[in-house]
């Protein structure tokens, strides 16, 4: 028998259950009817006993069920239970025992199809708005990191042309100060050589030996052996 006729079958029974008829739900001296759950249903609200609580919750549902409809002499139906939230906004299991969920003197909200679909359309609406955020932040978080790389790029591509242009400016440098120790040596050699440069034996040296960069200029060596400090041709004497 499904949960729909079930239902059915107990608003049609004419004796009360101790559980539904709100005469004999009176709190009592019996501690097994202290345990109780504050059930809200459309714009009513009962105060169930439940024993220990060992029953279902879906129990607990068609109970508030039962009153209402008992109370409107089954004028306003409400079909059966899709859900129950309680106090903190969740769902509970309606096989769930109502113990085990719910604690004495709680307040819940009987959710009937058209609350169910409606709570269920407000979740799925939350999540959506959820993902939408998340996307968004990450949609930042990697606009900010490409923006991030591109400075990090141009700073290393500016670290690199200056580091190139001292590399430049220094071997600039280094090829300037060559030159000038090369004019500065071939000054002096000429200068301190004048009789050795026209010197024809000389002269036909360099001639012989001008493509040799070796041999561009005699070495001290050579110039004092041949000759002399002074220049003069010791192999004349």
């Amino acid at each position: 028998m499904s949960r729909l006729a079930i239902v059915k079958l107990l608003r049609q029974r004419t004796i009360k259950t101790e559980f539904m008829d709100p005469e004999n739900l009176k709190e009592n001296e019996n501690e097994t009817q202290k345990y109780f759950v504050n059930v809200l249903i459309r714009d009513k609200k009962y105060r169930q006993y439940c024993g220990e609580g060992k029953q279902k919750i879906r129990w607990l549902t068609d109970c508030a069920i039962f009153k209402y409809e008992n109370e409107y002499k089954r004028k306003r139906t409400c079909g059966i239970a899709y859900g129950l939230k309680n106090e903190n906004g969740e769902l509970c299991d309606l096989e769930s025992k109502i113990c085990e969920c719910l604690t004495n003197g709680a307040h819940v909200l009987v959710l009937l199809k058209e609350e169910y679909e409606s709570e269920i359309r407000e979740r799925e609406r939350k999540i959506q708005l959820e993902k939408e955020s998340i996307n968004r932040n990450k949609s930042k978080r990697t606009t900010k990191n490409i923006s991030n790389n591109k400075l990090i790029n141009k700073l290393n591509k500016e670290l690199r042309e200056k580091e190139d242009t001292q590399t430049n400016n220094l071997e600039n440098e280094n090829k300037n100060e060559e030159e000038e120790e090369n004019k500065k040596f071939e000054e002096e050699f000429q200068s301190n050589n004048k009789d050795l440069l026209n010197d024809e034996e000389y002269k036909k040296f360099l001639l012989e030996n001008k493509n040799d960069d070796e041999n561009n200029f005699l070495d001290d060596e050579y110039i004092q052996n041949n000759y002399g400090s002074n220049g003069e041709d010791v192999n004349a004497i």
